[in-house]
């Protein structure tokens, strides 16, 4: 499967991009007098379900990637850790998952 031009949160290079990317919604939010959006925790477990401030990061990754006339990502590739741990001490969690957009 080829992502073409991929915005992969699985490499460790993409932690600047995401932060850039998050300084930038935090400022623009600031100047609006708007709050951020919030990721929240919607199991029993305790783990993020909906993820609107992640997603808010990235939307706002792509609108500055075209108003820097930058190229723009064909896609998105992500590790979603989530769930109860596979058996107990287990780093593997039961729901863990990537996800490509």
């Amino acid at each position: 499967m080829d992502l073409g031009h991929c915005l992969n949160l699985t490499d460790y290079a993409s932690k600047d991009i995401l932060q850039k990317g998050y300084e930038i919604l935090v400022l623009k939010h600031e100047m609006l007098d708007l709050p951020l959006p919030k990721n929240c925790v919607l199991d029993e477990g305790g783990y993020t379900l909906l993820r609107d401030l992640d997603c808010a990061v990235i939307q706002q990754i792509h609108m500055f990637n075209e108003e820097e006339n930058l190229p723009s990502f064909d896609s998105v590739r992500g590790v979603f850790t989530e769930g109860k741990p596979a058996y107990p001490g287990a780093g593997f969690r039961e729901k863990t998952h990537i996800q490509i957009c």
